[in-house]
């Protein structure tokens, strides 16, 4: 279930509270109009809740810089959204070590970016908290890995098991296919303006070595990419047969994700179709298709 944020008042937890709470009450409502939740207000409370010594992003803004013209630079920042002239800076890619002998690619994006990327991923957050697996345990509010792996041991200490098998999608953000991310977003979301916004998250590419690379991978780092992926994860195992239709209950005892890696992870679905037996893209289509018929909020 979706809970409020410390920075929010009490105006932006009754909107955010009264959408999980319609999510929860019909699983085939869809959302026609959200993306007027994304104003000065919401952004303000945003902005306050961002981390205050963080690195910036290409364009050098600093929380502190940002914030000695707020009110101001967040007025022009809603006029930019509701004239569909925002558009997303691409994100200064860094590299950090992954191991002795690899580096993991990161995305930072803009001050800006930033604060409406929040404010998106709590509007996600309401409308699909009630909607996850209660064994994925990747990238949501008050779970992580280790959440995850107490409930292995658990299962391992008080259940019959004879095996236990690891997985890790290598490269998950590397290979997210953003033309389902897509389709998957739409089973819930009809607000085209909220949409173009995501998409245009997705789309805004990367700055490396002062070279823009326009791409269609996923950041980490990036709120957008870390929001939507137990969306993707948790949205696959309900077409592809990990969970039972009748009750969207998992099929298997122990967490979807043993660590984050697997809940969350973002993958290249047709990379996964080759690897099922079963005619999963025929299902996942007729999947989206008899969602299209949802009624609208």
């Amino acid at each position: 279930m979706w809970e409020p944020y410390p920075e929010m008042d009490h105006s932006t937890q009754t909107k955010l509270a009264l959408i999980s709470e319609q999510a929860r009450k019909d699983p085939k409502l869809q959302f026609t109009s959200i993306a007027h939740l994304l104003n000065k207000r919401f952004l303000k409370e945003c902005y306050f809740g961002l981390g205050r010594d963080r690195a910036s992003g290409i364009d050098g803004v600093s929380w502190k810089e940002y914030g000695e013209q707020l009110d101001e630079n967040l007025g022009c920042l809603v006029a930019r959204m509701k004239s569909k002239r925002y558009k997303p800076q691409p994100a200064k890619r860094v590299y950090i070590p992954k191991n002795e002998h690899e580096k993991r690619p990161l995305g930072l994006p803009s001050l800006e970016d930033k604060i409406v990327q929040k404010g998106i991923a709590h509007i996600l957050e309401a409308i699909y908290e009630v909607d996850f697996l209660d064994c994925s345990y990747g990238f949501r509010s008050g779970r992580g890995c280790h959440h995850a792996l107490k409930v292995v041991d658990n299962t391992i200490m008080t259940k019959p098991v004879n095996h236990i098998i690891e997985a890790d999608i290598k490269g998950f953000f590397d290979n997210v296919s953003h033309t389902w991310m897509m389709e998957f977003l739409q089973v819930r979301i009809k607000d085209p303006s909220f949409l173009l916004l995501i998409r245009r998250f997705l789309k805004a590419g990367y700055v490396d070595a002062d070279q823009l690379v326009l791409t269609t991978q996923a950041h980490r780092k990036v709120v957008i990419s870390v929001q939507c992926s137990p969306i993707y994860s948790c949205t696959m195992c309900s077409t592809c047969g990990v969970t039972n239709a009748s009750n969207h209950e998992p099929k298997v005892s122990a967490p979807w994700c043993v660590t984050q890696m697997i809940s969350s992870a973002w993958f290249n679905i047709r990379k996964m179709l080759k690897v099922l037996s079963r005619p999963c893209e025929r299902g996942l289509r007729s999947f989206l298709w008899n969602y299209t018929q949802r009624k609208p909020a």
